[in-house]
């Protein structure tokens, strides 16, 4: 009885959310501990946080552990992480193993926290948690110092059947310029039926050199509506004229700001810059900077800086360099320094120190400092 109600209650959630309240609540007035999850995640998708994390407290307080992935829904919701964190942990230690999962991308993703974060991944391998070699590989891969041991970790996920593994792993030897690895791990994807790993294999048959099965790789990317597939088809046109699709690649570029690319306005940007036709360059980066591009900021004041508009090469270079952007400091430094301001350039070692800049960048900065370039 509660399961049907709670089957019709999903039916209803999205077109007749009233209906839908009505049937989960008679069934959490039975007494059913998964009513009380399922009525929980409807009130996060009703964007009433509040009174799904009441009802959910309640319920994880009574013993029901299953119900702290919700919760912990619930607190990320209302933008409280570390109490996110906490639910999960405790549902843990009292026999949900599988919440150590959860523990460890909680730390990873929203508080940052990778010492934590991987301890949390080891103990959901140790409680035998087989999604958590896939994702602890994927975790590694953000370090390159640890690319091996994340190969080792997809390859592991890989032989226990884990569906996503074989992808990443193809995705990781790009990173890794193993493309010949890569190739063949993104084909077997292709052939398996994945095809988000297009793309990625595209990617990898460039790099071999192998034009034609790149360039036909996308095209079918393309004809199959994959997401971002067109603005890279187009980026590849404009970087292989050799192929002669130049004139092509200005079309797909207006196709893939229609599709609302990811990030086909800088590129498309990018583009214009690179034919000289100014002028529109430098207004299609500014719809970029709308969009958050942080590389248009460092791109449009190099316009400006090479025009001998140095008041706006200095406003968007600065902001460059609030955004984190290293190559925003390194040409605002070139810029001081053009300018005689060499006192003004010490400022930005730290800075650059903290964005993680090379030896070679770094010793560039200090010596434009010194007014020893």
């Amino acid at each position: 009885m509660t399961e049907d109600l709670l089957d019709r209650a999903d039916g209803l959630a999205e077109l007749d959310p009233e209906s839908a309240r009505r049937l989960y609540l008679e069934a959490v007035e039975a007494g059913s501990e998964s009513a009380v999850r399922r009525y929980g995640d409807f009130l996060l998708n009703q964007d009433e946080s509040e009174e799904a994390r009441r009802i959910l407290s309640a319920a994880f307080a009574a013993g029901d552990m299953k119900s702290a992935y919700f919760l912990a829904d619930a607190y990320v919701a209302l933008d409280m992480p570390e109490k996110a964190a906490e639910v999960v942990q405790e549902a843990f230690w009292n026999g949900e193993s599988r919440a150590a999962l959860r523990v460890a991308a909680i730390l990873d993703e929203l508080l940052d926290d990778r010492e934590g974060a991987e301890k949390w991944y080891r103990l959901s391998l140790q409680a035998g948690d087989q999604r958590a070699m896939n994702d602890f590989a994927t975790f590694l891969s953000d370090d390159p110092e640890r690319w091996d041991e994340a190969a080792a970790f997809y390859r592991a996920a890989m032989e226990a059947g884990d569906p996503l593994a074989r992808l990443n792993l193809g995705r990781l030897e790009n990173e890794r310029e193993n493309y010949a690895a890569a190739s063949v791990l993104l084909a077997a994807c292709v052939d398996e039926g994945k095809l988000q790993a297009l793309l990625a294999l595209a990617e990898a048959q460039e790099n071999l050199d192998d034009l034609d099965a790149a360039k036909a790789t996308l095209e079918r990317a393309c004809a199959l509506g994959i997401t971002n597939a067109t603005v890279t088809l187009a980026n590849f046109y404009a970087d292989h004229e050799e192929i002669d699709y130049l004139n092509e690649a200005e079309d797909l570029y207006r196709k893939a700001l229609a599709r609302e690319d990811e990030e086909a306005t800088f590129y498309y940007a990018l583009y214009l810059d690179d034919e000289d036709r100014i002028e529109e360059a430098i207004e299609m980066y500014k719809r970029a900077i709308e969009e958050d591009s942080e590389s248009a900021l460092v791109n449009l004041g190099l316009i400006y800086l090479n025009s001998g508009d140095h008041a706006n090469a200095e406003h968007y270079l600065r902001r460059g360099i609030e955004a984190g952007h290293i190559n925003a400091v390194l040409n605002y430094a070139d810029l001081l320094a053009a300018q005689g301001r060499h006192q003004e350039i010490g400022p930005l070692i730290p800075e650059a120190r903290e964005m993680d800049a090379t030896t070679d960048a770094m010793a560039k900065l200090i010596a434009l400092a010194n007014n020893l370039a």
